[in-house]
């Protein structure tokens, strides 16, 4: 059973369940998501208001959905790259659903794709951070994704024009994945894909023909 709490200062909603979330939440016009059965809404600062989307935040996403699948179509690699809004329920947790920037699901896991959701971790999950949802990125969903076995987690800062890396060890934990001495990323879950992580924050970022001479020197 939904419980629904009404506050004064504010409306919070809770879902015993991804199930119930998931159905309420294809109603509605604002992203959100499912923290330990309480609704969080993406789009909101602290004061609950809200902020909307960002045109960097969709540059930067559109950016390395192409780039992404510009190397996948290049090597004939399988699986599934996906952009928000796509819902996300963990293994092990299900009062929660998380909706990824962007993510990436290997040929071996493209059992968990439902019709509208996954079923299940993503094996690298992408969040394009802001000033409302930096704690939740850094602290909140690093801890889960990292508990769910999402293999590669990519955080990255317009504020900062920074990128981090991490990927699970032996052990299931995060560890964060250093650049190359040239100031190139090297991608795991993708095989072979790399890119220098600098373009993101170029006023014009490099054309596919600056990813291929990229991969050809790399892979020569």
């Amino acid at each position: 059973m939904t419980e629904t709490l009404e506050r004064t200062e504010a409306s919070e909603l809770y879902f015993d369940n991804f199930e119930e979330w998931l159905a309420w939440s294809a109603r509605q016009d604002e992203r959100t998501e499912l923290e330990d059965g309480k609704v969080v809404f993406v789009h909101r600062n602290v004061r609950g208001e809200y902020v909307g989307v960002k045109i960097v935040h969709q540059l930067l996403l559109q950016y390395l959905f192409l780039l992404i699948e510009a190397w996948r179509l290049r090597q004939g690699i399988g699986g599934m790259t996906l952009l928000a809004p796509i819902a996300m329920r963990t293994a092990q947790r299900r009062r929660y659903g998380r909706e990824p920037d962007l993510l990436y699901l290997t040929p071996e896991h493209r059992d968990r794709a439902r019709e509208a959701f996954l079923d299940g971790a993503a094996d690298l999950c992408v969040e394009i951070t802001s000033p409302e949802s930096e704690e939740r990125d850094r602290d909140v969903k690093f801890l889960e994704y990292q508990e769910a076995g999402v293999r590669e987690y990519w955080l990255i800062d317009p504020e900062a024009r920074s990128a981090q890396f991490w990927r699970l060890d032996e052990t299931g934990q995060y560890r964060r994945v250093p650049l190359s001495d040239e100031g190139v990323f090297v991608c795991e879950v993708i095989p072979g894909l790399t890119f220098r992580p600098s373009w993101l924050w170029e006023e014009n970022p490099p054309a596919p023909d600056a990813w291929e001479a990229l991969w050809n020197e790399r892979n020569s």
